[in-house]
């Protein structure tokens, strides 16, 4: 996401389910202005981020709460027209019919976009003012779980020995800090648009449920991640992760201005640091369980990437290995919470779950 602008320093100043809703009441329902549950959950969250925001005792520049998710979004936008273009094509050169109605789709596209783009940038301010919001951290309690968890054993020390490898830490270095924004501009873009309509929502509400989720938690156990307090742990890994470490050099600057002078002017790029959970594998967990709607071997490369990610989560030394098992839980909690809201048609009747096809 692309950096704010200067903060200036200035005083304080229902829903249910869908179960007995068919593909065409799906599409009515889009076509109405009453909100689905996951867009009334996104308003309250939206509402209460910016009154948090508002009562912090420095200014922010307003735009943000739009512009601050502005580099993501755009890229999915960009992706998301390339697909339906090429999808387009290909339907006519084999000369089938449309799969989904035209409005559908754009009734789809444009509520997923009102409702991620201020939820995105919600979180980032969020995260970005976290120490302000709330300074107790929660580092010691989460390594000393960590442990008690994996039976004594501290996952920190045990999978920075155990992953030494410099070949394999300078590939986890490009999986974990290169391929997951272009992961998301990928997946968000093909799961917006070829699974059935139902699985599109069931999806957009899950995607929806995890971010406003993680800014909860992060705001309620706020954490700084292990590289940042013991990070003399990492330095034998992070020599062979030269992209992780650029990272961490900015993200470290954005922690200690926050900290050194909290109400003086700063540059934020990266939105800070929570530990607890982790979003990474959150969000993995969420293109893993709806990739299943798509291909079987798309949802393998992401298993594959689940697991990449978990080691990854702790070798960098962005998390402890519990916020990562946290993170696949809110990931599968949101996927079942998003499945419930809207149901498969073909998962209610036995038939088919097949994706729309060209």
């Amino acid at each position: 996401m692309p950096g704010l602008e200067k903060v200036t320093a200035s005083p304080a100043a229902s829903a249910g389910g869908h179960g007995d809703e068919g593909p065409a009441s799906l599409e009515r329902r889009l076509r109405s202005w009453r909100p689905f549950p996951h867009e009334v959950a996104a308003a309250v969250y939206i509402a209460a981020g910016i009154f948090i925001l508002e009562r912090l005792p420095v200014t922010y520049p307003r735009e943000a709460l739009l512009l601050a998710a502005s580099f993501p979004i755009a890229w999915i936008a960009g992706f998301t027209a390339v697909l339906l273009a090429g999808r387009e094509v290909a339907r006519r050169l084999r000369g089938r019919s449309r799969p989904v109605a035209f409005a559908t789709e754009a009734l789809i596209l444009v509520r997923a976009a009102l409702v991620l783009a201020p939820v995105l940038s919600v979180h980032f301010l969020l995260k970005s003012f976290i120490w302000l919001v709330n300074p107790r951290t929660w580092d010691a309690q989460l390594w000393e779980l960590d442990r008690i968890v994996h039976f004594g054993l501290s996952p920190t020390l045990f999978l920075t020995v155990a992953f030494a490898d410099g070949g394999f830490l300078r590939f986890l270095d490009v999986v974990y800090s290169g391929a997951y924004f272009f992961l998301i501009v990928v997946s968000v873009p093909v799961l917006l648009v070829v699974p059935q309509p139902s699985r599109r929502m069931a999806f957009l509400a899950a995607y929806t449920f995890i971010w406003m989720a993680g800014s909860v938690l992060y705001l309620a156990l706020p954490s700084w991640g292990p590289v940042f307090v013991v990070s003399d742990l990492f330095s034998g890994v992070l020599r062979h992760m030269p992209a992780t470490v650029s990272v961490q050099e900015v993200l470290f600057g954005e922690i200690s201005s926050l900290v050194k002078q909290p109400l003086a002017p700063r540059i934020v790029r990266f939105g800070s640091v929570a530990a607890f959970p982790s979003l990474h594998l959150a969000v993995v967990t969420v293109f893993t369980v709806a990739s299943r709607w798509v291909s079987g071997r798309w949802f393998l490369a992401n298993l594959v990437l689940v697991v990449l990610m978990l080691v990854g989560s702790v070798v960098t030394g962005y998390h402890y290995l519990v916020d990562s098992w946290a993170g696949i839980a809110l990931g599968l909690a949101a996927c079942s919470a998003g499945s419930r809201l809207f149901p498969s048609p073909c998962a209610a009747t036995g038939g088919p779950d097949s994706p729309q096809r060209p």
